[in-house]
């Protein structure tokens, strides 16, 4: 397999705000998917950057986004990147002027600090606005071969029995004011044109995997987010067959 292949992942279970729900095995998926990429893709480990629990707050993985991928010589256009995230999603009301078409809620994910206060105010987490800038800035730096993979939702819980296992929390504090201040820095530029929610792409710069999008719900268990084991599962079939197949000319179905 080749190796150019560069990842960021990110996995949170324990939470800095003791009103979010802390999670079970976000962290594991994490270090499983990082073993996936070694073990089975062979990337090298200076290629893999990984964040969990208190590793993993906003500012990390800001400052890892662009030490990692956008800033690293190592990466040339075109190289294969990985971003994935297991941990809470979450959602805001949008500040006025947030949105053309008016106010709305507002899908973020949730780091190790979110809802928590720092030296910079209340952290209202990543938006979406501001991460497909901060993916734009990326795909403008290195190309656009960029699969990000998320395990988690933005929608609560029919009942209070799935809530435990259920990668969504809800918003106790941050408000609209602090999804302005925790903007990436060159979000502004794009305001209302961004697409709004995760797996909503206006241009070709991702691909997006994500367990859940409008008001479907991610679920964990003990033995790891329910998505991120299928998607392994899937990817092993995948390169077991690639790998194992008599050798032939390709054809256009494959």
């Amino acid at each position: 397999m080749a190796s150019r292949i560069f990842a960021l992942i990110i996995g949170v279970d324990k939470y800095k705000s003791g009103n979010i729900w802390n999670l079970e095995s976000c962290v594991d998926d994490a270090q499983v998917i990082k073993r996936w990429l070694s073990h089975d893709l062979h990337v090298p480990r200076e290629q893999i950057c990984l964040l969990t629990d208190s590793h993993a707050t906003k500012r990390a993985i800001e400052d890892s986004f662009m030490s990692h991928l956008v800033n690293n010589p190592a990466i040339e256009q075109g190289d294969a990147i990985l971003i994935y995230f297991a941990g809470h999603g979450a959602s805001i009301q949008s500040p006025r002027g947030w949105y053309a078409d008016g106010i709305k809620d507002v899908e973020v994910l949730c780091p190790y600090d979110y809802d928590a206060k720092n030296s910079d105010g209340r952290v209202a987490g990543i938006s979406d606005r501001s991460f497909h800038a901060m993916l734009s800035d990326l795909a403008a730096t290195k190309g656009d071969n960029i699969t990000v993979i998320l395990d988690c939702c933005f929608s609560a819980p029919q009942s209070f029995i799935d809530r435990k296992h259920t990668r969504w929390t809800p918003t106790q504090k941050a408000t609209g004011d602090d999804l302005f201040a925790c903007m990436w820095k060159n979000a502004r530029a794009s305001s209302m044109e961004s697409p709004s929610g995760f797996t909503q792409v206006s241009k070709a710069t991702h691909v997006v995997l994500a367990a859940a999008q409008g008001g479907d719900i991610a679920i964990e268990g003990k033995g790891g987010g329910l998505f991120t084991r299928a998607f392994l599962e899937n990817s092993s079939k995948r390169l077991w067959t690639v790998t194992n197949r008599p050798s032939q000319a390709p054809t256009k179905a494959e």
